[in-house]
């Protein structure tokens, strides 16, 4: 009996240890501007995946006494002040442009102010990457759409039996004291960070939008997803939201069904791509493809030219080829054209770098100013350079915290290529999402990146149109809940607004975002897109025309249908000649034009 007595104890123990480690998620964490501390989570699970959710504003300067200007991905509003005394660079120099606003924390560029070669010595050196902004595992947030509403972005990492960490860096570098100075201390404001284990069926909100018709809010968009585990298809999940019977949202304590529900099956944002290739000896081995026999790496060229035919306009590639050394073939681009040349030069010799040429396009993911991102390679060997460890590639994987797509043609099954494969399943396991494809013919090479050309980042939320009460009198923030009842259980997930839904200020010049005509450029400047956020309150087909400074037409397009809310349009500007250009987009009666940054 005291034997039995003893054995319960031990397994209450066990049960509430487990229960201990399931309930140290979701957490809440609070990022105060004031400070650099870093603040972390419990140890994640190197068996899951992990959501991460950021919202609020802070401001790095006293004179936003309402702590704006800065969220977790820009640097959105700097106080004309600042710029006026020199302490932040002008958004251009002598009409060169040097530090536009908004601008992504994540910028790696180093701007000397004043700029070198004006005769005059610099005060102070600015880099975006290495002295400011918010941090996951120092790293900043992709540049993705700036939300001037909620401020609230979201991205997914791989957990790694450590805890996830956060951080707010403010510094800059003194040149004349050659030190970097930590400037903290006029900060007010902060952050709020929300990291979730991914379960295998889920509710998420990606997006939320408010609804105007001027200046009355008469209801709010939110993107979201019913999310279930599923290890065949691309990004490992499926949205299963299929009607707007199925979720709706409680607000004040009412039950509010959705008006409609949109939902996209083809991706509208622009992706990047790096494209990793193994153009070793063994690439001239032959393999079946459409009934005859042709060389691996002549079957690779015809796969890659067809996944381009199906690349949608605004995509960008970029091209790393790998045998004994890693060379990169062709820098980012737009223009499918170059890749093709660079993919048609390309000949098989030499030994298997596979290990060094994943680094190598990991780390030029990183610094891509692109919030769609992966890299996809192939190899029809074991890496036999070094690195021969997997650590470096794992930190790297780690790193760039992106989809992650590993193609292993012609293996053949020995214990050294069964290891190998094990060893691609790591590195994807690393990745927030990702999948290793075992092949042996040309016919599934093709098949292969044909799937990576029409699935890869698809619309994953789809768009819920909901018409909300006013706030009660005094009321400044609500919560809405939003819910799914999946059988006798439930799942739901908060947002909490502002009762006004106002959107946030631009820089000054940059004119007011709550005006329907005002729009901007992102990036700015542009290298080989631009990408514009359009609010549409009626729907309706949307268009676009671009023109030089001197107003000759260079460009047009027809960007298809617009719902309701917020849709993103994308000029391809890589075949524009660096300068000023002014873009009109038009839809119906309403025109609204915005000058753009060309630079190459």
């Amino acid at each position: 009996m005291r034997f039995i007595r003893m054995a319960t104890a031990l397994l209450a123990v066990v049960l509430l240890s487990s229960l201990s480690l399931q309930a140290q998620f979701p957490v809440t964490l609070q990022l105060n501007a004031r400070s650099g501390d870093i603040v972390a989570t419990p140890p994640t699970k190197s068996n899951a995946r992990y959501r991460i959710t950021v919202t609020g504003t802070y401001s790095q300067w006293p004179q936003f006494t309402d702590c704006h200007g800065v969220d977790a991905a820009w640097v959105y509003d700097v106080p004309k002040e600042e710029i006026d005394a020199y302490r932040w660079p002008p958004a251009t120099i002598l009409g060169t442009p040097f530090v536009t606003i908004p601008h992504w924390v994540g910028d790696s560029t180093a701007y000397a102010f004043p700029p070198k070669g004006l005769g005059v010595n610099p005060l102070f050196e600015l880099s975006f990457r290495k002295y400011l902004g918010f941090r996951i595992n120092n790293e900043p947030l992709p540049p993705m759409q700036l939300d001037r509403t909620f401020h609230r972005y979201q991205v997914t990492m791989a957990g790694t039996d450590q805890p996830i960490s956060f951080q707010i860096l403010d510094s800059t570098y003194n040149v004349a004291l050659g030190a970097v100075i930590p400037r903290y201390e006029d900060n007010c404001g902060g952050l709020t960070v929300v990291v979730e284990e991914i379960l295998a069926k889920d509710i998420n909100i990606c997006n939320a939008t408010p609804i105007k018709s001027g200046n009355d809010v008469v209801g709010i968009r939110v993107d979201a997803s019913i999310v279930r585990v599923d290890s065949t298809s691309l990004t490992g999940t499926r949205n299963e939201l299929v009607s707007k019977d199925q979720l709706g949202i409680v607000a004040d304590g009412k039950f509010i069904c959705p008006d409609s529900l949109v939902c996209d099956t083809a991706r509208t944002e622009p992706v990047s791509i790096c494209l990793v290739v193994d153009v070793s000896g063994s690439m001239s081995e032959l393999i079946s493809y459409n009934g005859d026999f042709v060389q691996r790496i002549d079957a690779l060229k015809s796969s890659i030219h067809s996944f381009m035919r199906r690349l949608k306009p605004g995509d960008s590639l970029s091209l790393i080829q790998f045998n004994s050394t890693v060379v990169l073939s062709q820098n980012w681009t737009t223009d499918t054209a170059k890749i093709g040349k660079a993919i048609d030069r390309i000949f098989a010799s030499g030994s298997t770098a596979f290990y060094s040429a994943l680094i190598q396009g990991l780390d030029k993911l990183s610094t891509h100013a692109r919030q769609r991102k992966a890299l996809v390679a192939l190899t029809d060997g074991l890496n036999n350079q070094a690195p021969g460890e997997i650590a470096p590639v794992i930190d790297a994987i780690r790193k760039a915290n992106v989809p992650l797509y590993l193609i292993a043609l012609g293996f053949a099954g020995t214990a050294d290529e069964r290891l190998a494969l094990d060893t691609m399943r790591l590195f994807v396991a690393a990745a927030p999402s990702g999948k290793v494809y075992q092949i042996t013919t040309g016919q599934e090479l093709e098949a292969v990146y044909t799937e990576f050309a029409e699935n890869f980042a698809k619309e994953d939320c789809c768009r819920l149109y909901f018409r909300i009460p006013p706030c009660d009198k005094g009321q400044t923030k609500r919560t809405l809940r939003l819910v799914f009842v999946d059988g006798e259980s439930t799942l739901s997930k908060k947002l909490t607004v502002d009762c006004d839904l106002k959107t946030t200020s631009v820089a000054p010049g940059h004119g007011d975002i709550d005006h329907p005509d005002a729009l901007e450029a992102i990036p700015t400047p542009s290298h080989d897109v631009a990408h514009f956020d359009v609010i549409s309150v009626i729907p309706g087909n949307i268009r676009s025309e671009v023109y030089s400074i001197d107003g000759v037409l260079v460009g047009r397009a027809d960007h298809g249908f617009a719902d309701i809310g917020v849709k993103r349009i994308t000029i391809p500007t890589e075949s524009l000649a660096a300068g000023v250009y002014v873009c009109r987009i038009i839809q119906g009666a309403s025109v609204r034009t915005a000058q753009f940054i060309v630079q190459h």
